[in-house]
């Protein structure tokens, strides 16, 4: 058995400004079989690291068998190639421009894309009723009144059926509507599976992203706090010099008015139990409870919202006039009645809006984005 280093050869070339090359060794073996040839201390090993003259990084041979030839020692015959280059592709640079030697060396990566999307969201966490002109409060609900018993009360990770104030369910709520998704692309040595439990959560603080170079910062996106919606993680593979390397792509959707809820008090109905008030300063009593719904009634029924038609001839609100249904949702207190009738604490008569929580928030620092 015989095993010869047979060629040595490099190549150079400019590319992009830097130097470029590749070195390959090649070694002929001739043995009575691979299994023999493997055990000369003198050739490199196939899958073992091996250090070529002159270069730092080991590099990882593999086993090539030449064109066929006639003789009867073809079949004894093959070469083991070592090559290294230090060429880069494209993204393959650090910040300050240079080829990366590692993998986790590389820039990251950010694609901006713009598009816009919904998908209907009919459960969702209850936050708080606000004035429309209130920004809402994650975790801290800022009430301005007491909130209605028969409403969900705000409790966390429990989702819920999304209702108005007079506990109707709220018709076609889309939970998603951007016009920006942002990928921020980086490398690792391994991957992480906890970052996949961060689909479909939504940044608790603000979150920047970045891209520098040699020269300084050349990209920067700052997202306030609950406007950025993680849409998907990309997982890619990689190897580089016999060792596995992971690509990892977080896809960002971004909202600027956040991704809570926040929907019109509105509805068709009116939510009436005791001591809600009435038109003209009075409350709703038992007995009115009870007349309108019987003594087996709830705590709370609700009417349909109609509006009195005048009959000609007849006063207006005569007990034989007719009511008619609304055409249109009619805007409520956040406490179930329509607007002009303040709740029990006579909070003022603002709009009102219903503020529900589709997903979760979290710190997205674990993902090594601020």
């Amino acid at each position: 058995m015989a095993a010869n280093r047979r060629s040595q050869e490099l190549t150079e070339r400019l590319v992009d400004g830097f130097l470029q090359y590749d070195y390959v060794e090649t070694w002929q073996v001739d043995a009575s079989g691979i299994a023999s040839a493997l055990l000369d201390t003198s050739l490199p090993q196939i899958g073992q690291p091996y250090l070529i003259t002159g270069v730092t990084t080991p590099v990882y041979c593999f086993q090539r068998t030449p064109r066929r030839r006639s003789d009867s020692q073809a079949k004894n015959l093959f070469d083991v190639v070592c090559s290294f280059t230090n060429a880069v592709t494209r993204y393959d640079r650090t910040s300050e421009g240079l080829p990366a030697d590692q993998p986790e060396n590389i820039v990251p990566r950010v694609d901006i894309a713009f598009e816009e999307y919904s998908e209907a969201s009919p459960r969702a966490q209850f936050v708080g009723i606000f004035d429309q002109d209130t920004a809402p409060a994650f975790f801290s609900p800022q009430f301005t009144y007491q909130v209605p018993p028969y409403l969900p009360s705000p409790q966390f990770g429990v989702d819920r059926v999304i209702v108005n104030s007079a506990n109707d369910p709220q018709q076609n709520v889309n939970k998603r509507s951007h016009t920006k998704r942002v990928t921020y692309w980086t490398w690792h040595r391994d991957w992480n599976s906890s970052w996949d439990d961060y689909i479909d959560t939504v940044n608790s603080g603000t979150t920047t992203i970045s891209q520098s170079d040699k020269d300084g910062l050349r990209l920067r996106y700052s997202f306030d706090a609950y406007t950025l919606l993680i849409n998907d993680i990309i997982k890619e593979d990689h190897w580089r010099d016999g060792k596995l390397y992971f690509r990892r792509g977080v896809v960002f959707s971004h909202n600027p008015e956040s991704w809570f809820l926040q929907l019109p008090d509105q509805g068709f109905n009116e939510m009436l139990f005791v001591g809600q008030n009435k038109e003209g300063g009075a409350t709703v009593t038992e007995s009115d409870m009870d007349d309108l719904f019987g003594a087996e009634r709830a705590d709370y029924e609700s009417l349909a919202i109609t509006y009195p038609v005048p009959i000609a001839g007849l006063i207006a609100y005569a007990p034989t006039e007719t009511r008619v249904a609304p055409a249109e949702p009619q805007l409520l207190n956040g406490h179930g009645r329509l607007i002009k009738i303040a709740p029990p604490d006579n909070a003022s008569f603002l709009p009102k809006k219903m503020v529900y929580k589709p997903y979760t928030v979290t710190d997205f620092s674990a993902l090594g984005i601020q």
